[in-house]
């Protein structure tokens, strides 16, 4: 470990796994292998599920990728109609990953 990084609970780092930056690593959480963890590492898994049409993820802390295209939450809950739009999603496609974005945002943005 290095820097202000710190492990507790029943963690465990070991191999030649590294933990530095500001990262925490706790709970039931195991860090194995060639592993790295650092800086600003996530408190929850990131988010992903299989919609109707093209997998939503959640593709980094202010990032969300649907299908192809990959922008922030605001520019997504701005902008889903339009891209729903020009990729043929129907109403109901548009709406359902308007729920996504939202439970995204809900857990994810700070």
């Amino acid at each position: 470990m290095q820097g202000d990084a710190w492990v507790y609970g029943d963690a465990y780092v070991y191999g030649d796994a590294y933990v530095y930056g500001n990262a925490k690593v706790y709970g039931d959480a195991k860090v194995s292998g060639n592993a790295w963890v650092y800086g600003d590492a996530w408190d929850k898994s990131p988010l992903q599920i299989q919609g109707t049409k093209a997998f939503f993820t959640v593709s980094s802390k202010d990032e969300i990728s649907i299908g192809c295209q990959h922008h922030t939450f605001d520019y997504w809950i701005c902008n889903v109609e339009n891209i729903g739009k020009e990729f043929n999603y129907s109403d109901e496609e548009i709406e359902e990953y308007r729920l996504y974005i939202q439970l995204a945002i809900k857990l994810y943005k700070n």
